[in-house]
């Protein structure tokens, strides 16, 4: 081949590459999902680990609580029944509250017979006297009464007949009450009219104080200098220059139709006016700013900037005493329609007072009359209803809280009777005690065997569980057991009868051990030394929606699941529940059944 031709060749290679590569290129990815239907299901969690049958050569018995061992009823070489007991602690404090939770059953029991006998004929007897003594009380107090207003009545026709002692005061008290009006009215004209006058000199100081403000923002020949460090100052210059020429023209427009005698457009008019001093206030005070954030210039220069800032601080300085002045005219008004109001008042309470000294009296006895009546008429409501109450059967009610103190009690008599079960041990099986660890009046801890003994059924499964499983497991958890010698279709009962509290390392692996038993019908063909594996079920969920695990995201402290409807993906915050078998977990919020979780994503070339 020669050259030339190779070349060639060569050429139309590499053209044909890049074609190929701007064509894939031009290819758009495509995500594909990977999906799982949440089902509603039951849920199982079980922990499954291979060990090997060994015989049970002893069983350790231990307390179920801690403390002093107060009876041992064995000894090493005995045979035992199942469920005899062998040992006991001192439960003297358990039998003390056990006797305690006793009484206060048998009060709740009495309480409750009570309630359904009814009421006894003494009580029914000291209602009815209550309430006959209630009647004649009622009748006499009626009597009394009405002759105590009777006679009142009299002395007071007796006393208008002739000349009232009251009358002289009566009169007094209505001069000085005139005259308290007059005087401190007088005092809030006069208030009213200055802060009137305040208002009207005051709100031209605002003005002039905007004035000043707006020659700098509108004058052209500092506009490149003005604010320039700092722009921020220029615009707050010029939205609050315009807040305070609305504020001022809102207040002049108010200000032309106040009268000193004008009480509700008074204080109104005030606000206006403090509104448009404080606006441009606020003016100033960015205005000063703009001009301390300005650049010296030729045409601005530092000499113009200094005489600019003192002509700002100078209509700063004027508008804070127009505000000043403004509210201590205001507090001058308030004091002085509070002493007004409190000195008129007094006036007024010294007037009643005057007016009902001739009644007095009369007025007394009524009341006296009103309250005996009231209380002797209550003290007999008291009495029938008692004695109602007395005759009535129990209510439905009563009944049902008296039986309800009754199981509460019940309950706790059950609880220390269930205390005092732990302070037991009991042997699980028939069998011969082997040896026994500690003496009476030794100190024991749930950790800490006590005796020990052979089982007649003495075959058990050793396994070693990891750290991350073995918070599941409890004593007494069913497991279902499968030897190699018979098959996956051959199932055993057993169950955990002991978890080691410490742990054992296994090349640097935390494990920890637990000892599983045969049920007593496993039946007579199980040989040491069969291998086995257990299934220990831990927990399990009935009727719960299940989606598989590797669906779940963790994100910003969340648990997402994305879910797919159609072309639409859609997260949701997901509260989960109990993990179960085979990867998969419960859901508790956030996914329904049905829904379309999805599991993985690939990306794909169209």
């Amino acid at each position: 081949m020669t050259t030339k031709r190779k070349l060639i060749y060569a050429g139309v290679g590499a053209t044909l590459l890049i074609a190929f590569f701007i064509f894939k290129g031009n290819q758009k990815p495509k995500l594909e999902y990977n999906t799982a239907a949440a089902v509603q299901a039951d849920l199982e969690q079980t922990v499954s680990e291979t060990g090997t049958i060994k015989p049970d050569k002893e069983l350790e018995l231990n307390f179920a609580a801690s403390g002093k061992i107060a009876l041992i009823n064995v000894k090493v070489g005995d045979k035992v029944s199942s469920s005899a007991i062998l040992a006991e602690l001192d439960k003297s404090d358990l039998a003390i509250r056990l006797k305690e939770a006793s009484a206060s059953l048998s009060v709740s029991r009495a309480r409750l017979s009570k309630l359904l006998s009814g009421a006894s004929a003494e009580d029914k007897a000291v209602a009815q006297a209550n309430y006959d003594a209630a009647v004649k009380d009622l009748a006499s107090t009626d009597l009394k009464t009405k002759e105590a207003v009777s006679q009142a009545e009299k002395d007071n026709q007796d006393l208008s007949s002739g000349q009232t002692g009251g009358s002289q005061s009566v009169s007094q008290a209505q001069t000085n009450l005139a005259n308290a009006k007059k005087t401190y009215q007088k005092a809030i004209d006069n208030k009213r009219s200055s802060l009137v006058t305040a208002l009207q000199t005051k709100l031209p100081t605002a003005s002039t104080g905007a004035d000043a403000v707006n020659r700098y923002l509108n004058d052209i020949s500092i506009a490149s200098s003005f604010s320039k460090k700092n722009s921020s100052y220029l615009s707050l210059t010029t939205d609050s220059y315009n807040s305070s020429k609305n504020s001022i023209k809102l207040a002049q427009t108010a200000l032309t139709s106040l009268s000193a005698s004008d009480d509700n457009n008074l204080d109104a008019n005030y606000n206006n006016v403090i509104k448009a001093l404080n606006d441009t206030a606020t003016a100033l005070n960015y205005c000063f700013a703009a001009l301390e954030s300005s650049i010296v210039s030729s045409e601005f220069p530092q000499s113009s900037i200094d005489t600019a800032k003192s002509v700002i601080s100078a209509q700063q300085s004027a508008v804070t005493t127009a505000i000043n002045s403004l509210e201590s005219a205001h507090q001058a008004l308030n004091d002085a329609e509070l002493a007004y109001e409190s000195n008129v008042n007094a006036a007024s309470a010294a007037l009643s007072e005057a007016m009902t000294k001739t009644a007095n009296a009369l007025t007394n006895a009524r009341s006296s009359r009103e309250q005996l009546m009231s209380a002797s008429q209550a003290r007999l409501a008291v009495a029938e209803a008692q004695l109602k109450k007395t005759l009535a059967p129990a209510r439905v009610e009563d009944i049902m809280l008296e039986q309800a103190q009754v199981r509460q009690a019940e309950a706790s008599v059950d609880l220390i009777s269930n205390q005092i079960s732990n302070n037991q041990i009991i042997a699980p099986s028939e069998g011969i005690i082997t040896k026994i660890a500690n003496q009476i009046g030794e100190q024991t801890t749930p950790a800490q065997p006590v005796i020990f003994m052979i089982a007649d059924n003495n075959f058990s499964i050793d396994i070693d569980v990891s750290e991350t499983d073995i918070s599941k497991l409890k004593v007494g958890n069913h497991a279902s057991i499968y030897l190699d010698a018979f098959g996956e279709d051959v199932k055993f009962d057993g169950l955990v009868n002991f978890i080691e509290p410490a742990e054992t390392v296994i090349q640097g692996v935390t494990y920890y051990k637990v000892k599983i038993s045969f049920t007593p019908d496993a039946g007579r063909e199980i040989k040491s030394g069969m291998t086995a594996t257990a299934k220990i079920s831990t927990d399990r969920r009935s009727n719960v929606v299940i989606i598989p695990e590797r669906a779940v995201i963790d994100q910003d402290n969340f648990k997402i699941v994305k879910t797919l409807d159609g072309d639409l993906v859609t997260e949701h915050k997901v509260t989960l529940g109990m993990s179960g078998d085979n990867g998969l977990v419960e859901v508790l919020s956030g996914i329904k059944s049905g829904d379309q979780v999805i599991t993985s994503t690939k990306t794909t070339s169209k």
